[in-house]
């Protein structure tokens, strides 16, 4: 399980959300190969996953992830989610759309501030998925007090390290 800076995510594994397969990797939500890594992928509308980071100690966050779109058809997205209290509520920090598939990795940054606490959550969810004809990659996440671009030496949390707990 990986960080090699601050924030350490070591505590908490990623929850699978909609996920009747128990391991990760296979179900609509797993490790895939991508562009010669492994990457954390959704590939199933409703699919998502989840994660607790303890940020009590910042006065204000920036969270960064790398993402790859192999969208088909048009109305498929992704949420990117903050919750500050444990997961009772959700706020959008983004929502991946768009068609095509994309040749390389987007870096995106969201200003998380008003949701850092002691009971932050990140997570995604995907909807209007043709299950299995879209992929989204995701790989990279950080949080880091600094605001964007932030240096990778700052905090990274490698998906193909994690332990995943499922959650259906």
């Amino acid at each position: 399980i990986g960080s090699n800076g601050p924030k350490d995510w070591t505590p908490w594994s990623w929850t699978e959300i909609n996920e009747f397969v128990q391991d990760s990797c296979n179900g609509g939500v797993r490790l895939a190969a991508d562009m010669g890594s492994n990457r954390l992928s959704v590939n199933q509308t409703g699919r998502g996953a989840e994660r607790p980071v303890n940020l009590a100690s910042f006065n204000r966050g920036f969270l960064r992830v790398d993402y790859r779109r192999q969208f088909t058809g048009t109305g498929e997205y992704v949420d990117i989610r903050v919750s500050p209290d444990g997961g009772a509520t959700w706020i959008v920090v983004d929502t991946i759309t768009g068609t095509g598939s994309d040749p390389d990795y987007t870096t995106a940054c969201y200003d998380i501030t008003p949701y850092v606490s002691l009971n932050s959550v990140i997570g995604f969810t995907s909807y209007n998925f043709d299950n299995g004809s879209n992929t989204l990659y995701l790989d990279n996440f950080h949080i880091s007090q600094e605001p964007c671009p932030i240096p990778p030496e700052v905090a990274t949390f490698a998906p193909i390290q994690d332990t995943w707990l499922d959650q259906t």
